[in-house]
């Protein structure tokens, strides 16, 4: 056959099929496709168990690439639905591709929802309306070639549309806007692509999406992910790769997040949240077989910072671990506002501890800051480790500076006993009073003061309250020389501290400042009464104080008496002094009473009026035992010493260096009271202890 023959035969052939599509078209083109609607409508309540509605025209323009154009569709809602509809939309359009319908693939080059408003809900069961479909579908295998997709949407295109998601166990109401949404996916095997911009809970958002390719996510094979979102000022950004897409796992991500403060999320979240910020955080984030490791974290907030690693197991027993360092720390960067009493006059706060929490997963954390600030309390070189396992939180080690000086300890709060048991221990060396007190109170009330201290403390209860309502233990603080700013405490204009002073220096009107050569305070408490049993002591360069008395912790009552005595040489007759200053009143309210003469013996035969109270009763004993010391900075520390095996009076009490195993695993928290004695006699210099030089100390957990 010769070529010009085949030629011909195949012009003849084009020519035919040019015409039998042309007579299609004009045939399709005449018929009315609105009669189709009734069936249509059927046949999808019948899959759904909705009724669907169209209100306007179908109108279907025919090419190789098929145009269907709907207006006025709704489909109803579930019969318990807060709304008679589920979906309106006011435009629908869908092209789809002629010529894949012979392989039975469908095709559809673009689907177009013009003002689509979908409402998506629950009810107080967990009940979804979005479940259309009858149960005898659900879990039907699936067939198709090899995962790849019969049905392909290669772009959609939403416009001034709503969505709302209410959740009816909560109540909570989430609606997004869109102002403009584009899905596109040119190919099976090319990227998908997620364009949005509207609101999220009326705060203006957008967002786009960047997936590996359609084909990937079906198969729920890895898939590529790029994503940066904006609202409400806030930035989130996502670039990595998801390993199982469809179920969520195998995630390899890295995450960032910015906003110039939480208060601004408010609104997307639903519910108001505090002035925190700015917050810049990054992060590597993976999850395999749902464990979740978060590596390379820098978070900022405010002026605080925190880097490091940290690990979350959800396979089982829920496991944290973390570990994170710090330049800066601030509280209240992360934590705004002050922190209070919950009950209005008192100091301690009823303040529940979290003992539920401690229950439900375990978790260890190391944190090493060079600086951290709590309030108004200042610390450097901070290192600790908490631990929490089986419902036991422990906090040791526990190190930092302080004004100067160093302190350590360690804390446990056991919730597997009911009620929970709270135990601490800390130790203070060489620790600035007067530099803490100008830290804290901005005044430079004292200057000096070198200050020691050791507190072992147990505790049962739920409440910060509770515990110290009925804490055990016992407590030492031991000053050095210092000088007490007269003019300081006129300008402060507090009545109590204007009587304090002028029972530590009678003179203190007519000289600048108060010699101040030791102070010395030992508690013992049981069940929620601290005993002073001749336990405070101070030094003057014109007068010594001894101290007894009680306070009981749980009601925060204050029962103390006060015995100066002048100091030999100075001018200042015993005469002239009070023989008794009584504190009453609470802690948050001390109210001073004082008497020139007989106040002690009259105090011991109060009968009645002193016996109201066990607080009362303890300290009316304790107060007879007060007597004149030369040296009671000494003899409080002896006293001390005795308790912790030294030798009896009349010898120096020596270092309690064996005091783990005398005190139960104290460890080193009553070393060195043979040191302290030196106090008595105005010896303070003693040598710093280690962790005052100068050069950073090496903290990390």
């Amino acid at each position: 056959m010769r070529l010009r023959t085949l030629c011909t035969i195949g012009i003849a052939l084009l020519v035919l099929l040019v015409g039998v599509a042309a007579a299609l078209v004009a045939v399709i083109s005449t018929m009315d496709v609105n009669r189709y609607k009734g069936v249509i409508a059927q046949k999808v309540s019948e899959a759904t168990g909705r009724t669907l509605a169209i209100q306007g025209d179908l109108r279907l323009t025919f090419s190789l690439v098929p145009a269907i154009r709907v207006e006025g569709v709704s489909l109803a809602n579930a019969p318990w639905g807060s709304a008679p509809r589920m979906v309106r939309v006011k435009r629908l359009e869908a092209h789809v591709a002629l010529l894949p319908l012979l392989q039975r693939q469908v095709r559809v080059r673009r689907l177009v929802l013009v003002e689509p408003e979908i409402l998506l809900e629950t009810d107080a069961e967990g009940h979804r309306n979005w479940d259309l479909f009858p149960q005898k579908h659900k879990g039907a295998p699936t067939h198709g070639n090899g995962g790849v997709p019969t049905f392909h949407v290669r772009e959609v295109r939403i416009k001034d549309g709503r969505f709302t998601y209410r959740d009816g166990a909560s109540g909570r109401t989430t609606t997004v806007r869109i102002d403009r949404l584009s899905i596109l996916a040119r190919r099976l095997e090319g990227p998908l692509t997620l364009k949005a911009r509207g609101a999220y809970n009326g705060q203006p958002a957008e967002a786009k999406v960047v997936l590996g390719s359609l084909v990937a996510l079906l198969r729920n094979d890895s898939l590529p992910v790029t994503a940066i979102a904006k609202a409400a000022g806030a930035e989130f950004t996502v670039d990595g790769s998801v390993a199982r897409p469809l179920a969520g796992e195998g995630l390899a991500l890295a995450v960032t997040f910015k906003t110039g403060s939480l208060r601004d999320l408010s609104g997307l979240v639903g519910q108001a949240l505090p002035h925190v910020g700015p917050i810049h955080f990054t992060a590597k984030v993976s999850e395999e077989s749902r464990t979740f490791r978060v590596r390379n974290l820098q978070l900022t907030v405010g002026q605080s910072d925190l880097a490091g690693d940290l690990f979350l197991a959800l396979d089982g027993w829920p496991r944290l671990s973390a570990r994170l360092t710090s330049r800066r720390l601030d509280l209240a960067d992360l934590v705004p506002g002050p922190v209070t009493a919950e009950s209005a006059g008192r100091v301690f706060p009823d303040a529940p501890l979290p003992v539920a929490g401690l229950r439900a997963f375990d978790a260890h954390l190391s944190l090493a800051a060079q600086a951290l600030r709590a309030g108004s309390v200042g610390l450097e070189y901070v290192a600790l480790a908490v631990t929490l396992r089986d419902g036991r939180l422990s906090v040791s080690p526990l190190r930092a500076h302080l004004a100067g000086g160093a302190v350590a300890g360690d804390l446990a709060l056991d919730a597997r006993q009911t009620p929970a048991r709270l135990t601490a221990r800390l130790e203070a060396r060489q620790v600035d009073a007067g530099r803490f007190l100008q830290e804290v109170a901005r005044n430079k009330l004292l200057s000096g003061g070198k200050t020691d201290a050791a507190l072992e403390l147990s505790g049962r209860g739920d409440t910060l309250r509770a515990v110290l309502g009925g804490l055990d233990g016992r407590a030492l603080f031991t000053m050095g020389e210092g000088r007490i700013e007269n003019s300081a405490v006129d300008r402060l204009g507090a009545d109590l501290l204007s009587e304090f002073l002028r029972i530590l220096n009678p003179l203190a009107g007519k000289e600048a400042s108060t010699h101040l050569r030791c102070a010395v305070l030992r508690l013992d408490m049981k069940e929620g009464v601290a005993t002073m049993d001749r336990g405070l002591a101070i030094e003057t360069r014109r007068v010594n104080v001894m101290g007894s008395g009680a306070v009981y912790l749980g009601t925060e009552e204050l029962n103390l008496g006060l015995r100066p005595e002048p100091r030999e040489g100075l001018g200042i007759g015993a005469g002239s002094l009070v023989q008794l200053v009584r504190l009453r009143g609470t802690l948050a309210a001390p109210k001073p009473e004082l008497s020139p003469t007989g106040l002690v013996k009259v105090g011991a035969s109060l009968g009645a009026a002193l016996a109201t109270s066990g607080i009362s009763l303890v300290a009316q004993g304790l107060f007879l035992r007060l007597t004149a010391d030369k040296t009671p900075c000494a003899t409080v520390l002896g006293q001390w010493g005795r308790e912790q095996g030294a030798p009896p009076s009349g010898h120096e009490a020596a270092p309690l260096q064996n005091a783990e195993s005398r005190a139960g695993g104290v460890g080193g928290f009553f070393k060195g009271v043979g040191r302290l004695e030196r106090l008595g006699s105005g010896d303070a210099r003693g040598e710093p202890p280690p962790a005052t030089r100068s050069e950073p100390v090496r903290n990390s957990p």
